[in-house]
């Protein structure tokens, strides 16, 4: 009885089958990874512009009551947004005024509140 070498076609496919699955999980992990980095650039654009608001409330000499909107884009990607600002004047007994800063994008949303002295 003669000993063949080699790999019979079965085995063949098996491993190609494992192969291809293999790439393919990888593909998606890289492809998930990818789309939560794009998300938090994003968020993390909103933020410095809804701080960025904040800061230039802050430096204003007096403060009225208002709401505002504003178009604004995200950073390189451009992405169009609306940056909210909502100036609470505050009650006769209270010292300071609520400022609200919203920045909304697609179905996202970053919001900040701060209170500034009267």
């Amino acid at each position: 009885m003669t000993k063949k070498n080699g790999f019979t076609l079965i085995e063949v496919l098996l491993a190609t089958v494992l192969i291809a699955l293999g790439f393919i999980a990888g593909s998606v992990f890289f492809y998930a990874n990818r789309k939560n980095l794009y998300n938090a650039r994003l968020e993390r654009y909103a933020t410095w512009a809804a701080i960025k608001k904040i800061e230039e409330i802050k430096g204003k000499s007096s403060l009225q009551e208002e709401e505002t909107t504003e178009d604004i884009t995200l950073g390189e990607y451009n992405i169009p947004a609306q940056l909210i600002v909502s100036i609470t004047e505050p009650e006769d007994d209270q010292l300071i005024w609520k400022v609200i800063t919203k920045v909304e994008w697609g179905n996202e949303e970053v919001s900040f509140e701060t209170y500034l002295p009267k």
